[in-house]
């Protein structure tokens, strides 16, 4: 129980007595921050903004205007993660393609810094521009954590990164956030993942650390990698390996390029797997990318038969 203002959204009263809680872009898009409101009455910050999202909540647009009582989500995988907040230097700046850096982070020889594949950070760099971006890899030896970051045009952190980003810059970081993880329970004949663009991070991250038990909870296992054409998909390779070793049936898709080859398919990734997938009844799906995808693919998954809780998303709201 926590008490709360009525001018400021849900979200930011929540994080300023230390909930922790899952959020982005703070506006609406992503819906990290959804929580079921059980009780009680809310108005929004913002007429313009979405507040429901069937029964849930967009707690960062919503006002109380009575006692609530909202549900957050909770997920055992990552309860035992702290999340913290942290300096942090840039190790390395590797061009992936020409929309494309990989940036490698550095954390101070005493971190305790922990998470769970599939989970994201927020960085704010020496501008004062705050960003999220999930962390592309599992935990390595190293420490070093990876992300993929696309240049956006006017992209106030990603122009900062391709133009005047630096080895040894300090960067603050919170986190790590988010559910889009594996869990450690249950059992479905198919898992299925979908990504867009650096959307495969997340979906990267938590393939390659399967483990034996995990592996064999996922049955079937197929990855849809969706880009505009083929000079876009920047990890292609990688992802055939990663595919070979675990046995996973990858799709490269591409929506404005045709390819002569069976391998490459021309479509959306959402409209490939249902096509390919018309029964979800005993699947598990991992959406992460363009929002408009998340979305399209929840609601045909959940026509197709999809359980509500094995649809897993990570939204990429570009900025």
């Amino acid at each position: 129980m926590i008490q709360v203002e009525t001018q400021s959204s849900l979200l930011e009263q929540a994080l300023s007595q230390n909930l922790s809680i899952s959020y982005s872009c703070r506006r609406g898009d992503c819906g990290q921050c959804l929580g079921e409101l059980l009780d009680g009455k809310v108005e929004p910050l913002d007429v313009n903004k979405p507040l429901l999202q069937k029964e849930k909540l967009y707690l960062c647009n919503a006002l109380a205007r009575s006692d609530l009582t909202v549900r957050l989500p909770y997920s055992p995988e990552t309860e035992h993660i702290k999340v913290l907040r942290s300096p942090c230097k840039i190790h390395e700046l590797r061009p992936l393609s020409e929309n494309v850096m990989e940036v490698r982070l550095r954390m101070p020889q005493a971190s305790q810094f922990e998470f769970v594949p599939g989970q994201y950070i927020h960085l704010t760099n020496k501008e004062r521009v705050t960003r999220s971006y999930s962390l592309a890899a599992p935990p390595a030896s190293d420490r070093h954590l990876c992300i993929h970051v696309k240049r956006i045009d006017g992209g106030l952190f990603s122009d900062y990164l391709f133009l005047r980003a630096r080895q040894e810059d300090v960067l603050h970081l919170e986190g790590p956030l988010g559910r889009f993880v594996m869990p450690d329970r249950g059992s479905v004949s198919k898992t299925i993942f979908l990504a867009t663009g650096t959307g495969i991070a997340p979906a990267h991250a938590i393939l390659s650390a399967l483990t034996v038990q995990q592996l064999s909870r996922c049955g079937a296992l197929f990855l849809y990698w969706g880009n505009r054409c083929r000079k876009d998909a920047y990890w292609h390779d990688r992802l055939g390996d990663l595919a070979q070793r675990l046995g996973v049936r990858y799709v490269p898709v591409f929506s404005r390029e045709a390819s002569s080859g069976s391998a490459v398919q021309l479509s959306y990734v959402q409209d490939l797997v249902a096509a390919e997938h018309a029964d979800l009844k005993d699947a598990r799906i991992y959406a992460s990318g363009n929002p408009a995808m998340v979305e399209t693919t929840c609601k045909q998954a959940a026509a197709l038969g999809l359980p509500a809780g094995n649809f897993h998303a990570d939204p990429f709201t570009a900025s």
